[in-house]
């Protein structure tokens, strides 16, 4: 039987499905001009940490040119002559208003996947008029919270992704698109990069196979698909068909791998200014791993000077494992502050650091060890104490209550000379009327 006619069969047996996916039009940008309606039609750009480069443009601003990922200082001209009003990123701010988009789209279908701070997949199975159902959502969503957003609409999870795609560049689609996978002339020509899953290898691959459009890579034979790309590839192969192969999430699945890094907005040269800024991120590893009950076994710190400015360039990278994993604040920061001593030189002016764990394992599957004593009531102990200061951070704020190692007045602490208020989440930020 031809790749078509399996397709076509697998199409008539199963159930018919849609899938919505919402997502945020220029989402931080857009959470900027929430609170700012002096700044409608005008250029917006957010940037990144140290108000280092550009991480969002408002449509206004991509008609400047201006590229996302720029360094901020290679557009000064392009932001002074064309009046760009421009924010350090705001991640508070970012976070609640996420967290409104998403009470809100949860009102239209029981089943809803969160899938980043600024999109989410809705399954719409059932309802009649989906295209004016979407217009609802992006209605209501600007309504109740202020924020644009665009709905891609098909019968798989993929498929909605280049649909959201064409509702975002197309304008006559009014920010809602539906795709049908009869007829593919409408995506066959998007370039393979747009497909969902395929990520930069994959499409270098399929570019030396002569394969550069969503319509190429469907002309394949399904058997070579499989061979090359496995079960993964051969879902998305089958979900470009309209075919649903990809399930809703409804919980996140762990990290793997959790990193905090930061660049200093200026260069450290003392161990102290280095410790504390290690120690600070390590409490956020480890109040990440507490956050989704996991506990980590393999630490890894690294330093770095700047390699543009610096006579004499050193990274430093050092690697250490505990016998048993742990997501303790007071545990996690000896073993950094250990693996720091191995790999700090006084002689250099520091530009960045960071701390990344990884052998995670979920909290209540943690193996101990022979050779360490671990008595329960330690355990239990220590896990109050965390438990303690999570609340006190959540309910003051974070950086409430933290570790002393962490020092009174930073040295590493962000630029952020742009940065608006956080309207939502600080009762002293209010907006007053």
């Amino acid at each position: 039987m031809s790749t078509m006619s399996l397709l076509d069969k697998w199409k008539n047996q199963l159930p018919k499905r849609c899938f919505a996916i919402v997502d945020c039009n220029s989402f931080y940008a857009s959470c900027e001009q929430v609170f700012r309606p002096d700044l409608e039609d005008k250029p917006v750009v957010v940037l990144s940490n140290n108000d280092g480069c550009v991480i969002a443009r408002n449509k206004q601003a991509k008609e400047l040119n201006i590229g996302m990922g720029i360094p901020f200082f290679k557009i000064r001209h392009i932001i002074q002559q064309n009046k760009v009003t421009v924010f350090s990123s705001n991640y508070k701010l970012y976070a609640s208003l996420s967290k409104r988009v998403m009470r809100v789209l949860s009102r239209f279908s029981p089943e809803m996947e969160v899938y980043s701070i600024d999109e989410a997949f809705l399954d719409l199975t059932g309802i009649e008029d989906v295209e004016a159902y979407a217009q609802e959502i992006k209605e209501t969503v600007l309504r109740e919270v202020g924020i644009p957003v665009s709905i891609g609409l098909a019968s798989s999870k993929t498929l909605a992704k280049l649909a959201n795609h064409i509702a975002k560049k197309d304008e006559r689609k009014d920010g809602v698109c539906l795709l049908n996978p009869e007829l593919q002339d409408e995506y066959a020509s998007m370039p393979v990069q747009e497909i969902w899953g395929i990520g930069g290898k994959t499409a270098q691959k399929l570019e030396t196979a002569g394969v550069r459009t969503v319509g190429s890579f469907m002309k394949l034979p399904m058997d070579w698909v499989r061979k090359e790309f496995k079960v993964n590839g051969l879902r998305t192969y089958q979900e470009l068909y309209g075919i649903s192969c990809i399930r809703m999430e409804h919980e996140s699945s762990p990290k793997k791998g959790i990193c905090t890094t930061r660049t200093f907005s200026k260069k450290i040269n003392n161990y102290e200014g280095v410790k504390e800024a290690l120690t600070a991120f390590t409490a956020n590893v480890c109040y990440k791993l507490r956050k989704q009950k996991s506990c980590a076994s393999h630490f890894t710190v690294f330093l770095q000077t700047d390699s543009f400015r610096e006579q004499n360039p050193y990274y430093g990278s050092v690697s250490g494992s505990l016998d048993i994993p742990t997501n303790d604040t007071v545990v996690a920061t000896k073993m950094v502050i250990s693996l720091l001593d191995r790999i700090f030189y006084e002689k250099h002016n520091y530009r960045k650091a960071g701390v990344y764990v990884e052998g995670i394992v979920p909290e209540g599957q943690r193996q101990l060890s022979l050779h360490q004593e671990f008595p329960e009531e330690q355990v239990h102990q220590q896990r109050k104490l965390m438990d303690a200061m999570d609340v006190v951070n959540q309910k003051y704020g974070k950086g409430s209550l933290y570790l002393a190692a962490q020092g009174i007045k930073p040295a590493f602490k962000m630029k952020q000379a742009k940065l608006s208020p956080c309207y939502t989440t600080d009762w002293n930020e209010l907006m007053t009327v």
